[in-house]
């Protein structure tokens, strides 16, 4: 007949008669006891000196959070310090403001209470966020940030506002007509006024980006003498794939694709980019470009100077013209090389992606409808095309 064994209770000592040492049941994990030494405790008699084991193991194992005790402020914390490891600075200090705002409207809440209803009366609190593509920008990095805590962090079993549904997307593609380019540069080079600051600055930026195609400030704004390189068909600026000495991506699609970005500049560019070499040359690390007041470019001030300099030109009344920027150069630029603005011979897509430092798959998203290779057979496919056989 069996014999009735008594079940000792969780983390109470017992002896194993098998093998003469004494576990414990700790987390519903059988440990084996060992002495200060770490040599297992053997010995029916030495009971005192496995419950004194028990304690010593007890004391090294961190309190385990209940997915009660972790508010949303913890998950948006964790998720910026990732993104202060991973991100470029520009979109961690985005984030950073995103987060605090959020936080500032229900941070308190534990992370398991969130509804998919805080997220949207939060969106709803923000009135000025008239476009789809804001909104679903800062939803967006809110979703991130639990999916982190879900994927990563391992703090919380499902992330609470899974399925969320984001305002459908679109691409605003902008570009500068040639009156409103000549507009900008007239602005720019006029003469100052007594006791104020030339504007030149600000056209040559201007015309740089146009003829590059560059991200104003996380690419050309950067770009000092040692990027620039001389190759046997013309001079080409350089931005090394990796991160730097502070740890940041040194362009933005250097942590996509691990590549350099090479930007390959006209006559034009290159004959600015010797100049100012002249002034700041290699090893000085001065970036290149500068504000009217000799700073380096930056998102702030390079979004301040356009925005005034849209509101003295009356752009800002304008329905079309006031969603005119900055980095609408780049997409100016994208439209004259698929037109053969520069050289009277359309690049294709591939090309283009090239130039810009894109994927194809980008460009083709963006910039096809300025493709005259993609869009002319359609046209012949209706019988609109310049290539129609006469009936």
């Amino acid at each position: 007949m069996a014999r009735n064994r008594k079940r000792q209770a969780n983390g109470t000592a017992w002896h194993r008669k098998f093998d003469d040492c004494w576990y414990a049941t700790i987390d519903g994990k059988r440990t084996k006891l060992r002495d200060e030494i770490g040599q297992p405790i053997k010995g029916k008699d030495f009971r005192q000196q496995a419950e004194l084991a028990i304690a010593r193991v007890k004391l090294q194992i961190e309190p385990v959070s209940t997915p009660r005790d972790i508010l949303v402020a913890t998950v948006c914390s964790a998720y910026l310090d990732h993104l202060k490891a991973t991100a470029c600075p520009e979109y961690h200090e985005l984030a950073s403001r995103t987060m605090n705002d959020f936080c500032s409207y229900c941070g308190a809440l534990a992370a398991v209470d969130l509804k998919k209803k805080h997220v949207r009366d939060w969106v709803a609190k923000h009135p000025t966020w008239k476009s789809d593509n804001t909104k679903r920008d800062y939803m967006a990095m809110v979703i991130a940030a639990f999916n982190y805590a879900v994927k990563e962090e391992e703090t919380l079993g499902a992330s609470p506002i899974s399925g969320l549904k984001k305002p459908a997307g679109f691409a605003r593609v902008t570009y500068f007509k040639e009156d409103e380019i000549t507009e900008v540069l007239e602005y720019c080079n006029r003469t100052p006024k007594k006791k104020a600051v030339s504007l030149s600055p600000i056209g040559e930026f201007f015309t740089a980006l146009l003829l590059t195609g560059a991200r104003p400030f996380s690419e050309l704004a950067k770009v000092t003498a040692d990027y620039v390189q001389e190759t046997e068909k013309g001079m080409v600026i350089k931005l090394n794939a990796g991160t730097d000495a502070d740890g940041n991506y040194r362009h933005k699609a250097a942590k996509k694709t691990g590549k350099d970005r090479i930007i390959y500049l006209f006559p034009d560019v290159e004959q600015v980019i010797r100049t100012l070499m002249l002034r700041f040359p290699k090893g000085s690390g001065i970036p290149l470009f500068r504000t009217p007041r000799h700073k380096t470019w930056k998102r702030c001030n390079g979004v301040q100077s356009f925005c005034t300099m849209k509101r003295n030109l009356g752009w800002d009344q304008d329905p079309e013209k006031k969603h005119l920027s900055l980095y609408t150069c780049r997409h100016t630029f994208a439209k004259r090389i698929l037109s053969g603005y520069y050289t009277g011979e359309p690049a294709n897509i591939e090309t283009l992606a090239g130039l810009m430092g894109n994927t194809p798959k980008v460009c083709w998203d963006h910039y096809a409808q300025w493709c005259d290779e993609y869009n002319e057979p359609l046209w012949a496919a209706v019988g609109r095309g310049s290539k129609r056989k006469a009936s």
